[in-house]
């Protein structure tokens, strides 16, 4: 019956995060970029994606950066937020994409175990391809 307490109250709330994420989650492209292959190498591209740095641990030279934010919806067992990141160019400072994420973490029968978690974290790479177009790139 605990169990059966513990499951039917994770259950809920990854439903309610599901709600969320297809209320407003996912990426926001307000400008895409377009790159060379030189662009790539020099923003350390890797693998299609370009590392975008968080504000306040990028280092000088960066070009884009993220501004995140995180929104507690649900303290306690489970914790339940809201993420959310603005993409910024630096060289002035334009908004050029938004993504937002919504997350559960824990909420399961107590045991040594690692808590579960549930997301619609469609992770800060796939935010990355749909900003940066890169010549060549057929992905």
């Amino acid at each position: 019956l605990a169990i059966s307490f513990f499951e039917g109250r994770k259950a809920y709330w990854d439903y309610q995060v599901r709600k969320m994420c297809e209320k407003d989650g996912g990426v926001f492209v307000v400008q895409q970029i377009h790159l060379n292959a030189d662009d790539y190498r020099r923003l350390g591209g890797e693998q299609g994606e370009i590392p975008i740095p968080e504000r306040g641990s990028a280092p000088t030279k960066a070009e884009y950066v993220s501004d995140t934010v995180r929104r507690v919806i649900r303290e306690g067992n489970p914790s339940v937020w809201r993420t959310e990141a603005t993409i910024h160019a630096v060289a002035n400072d334009k908004i050029i994409a938004r993504y937002i994420n919504y997350s559960r973490r824990g909420g399961d029968f107590p045991t040594f175990a690692h808590p579960s978690s549930f997301s619609c974290d469609q992770g800060m790479g796939s935010v990355s391809r749909k900003i940066f177009l890169i010549e060549g790139n057929t992905k």
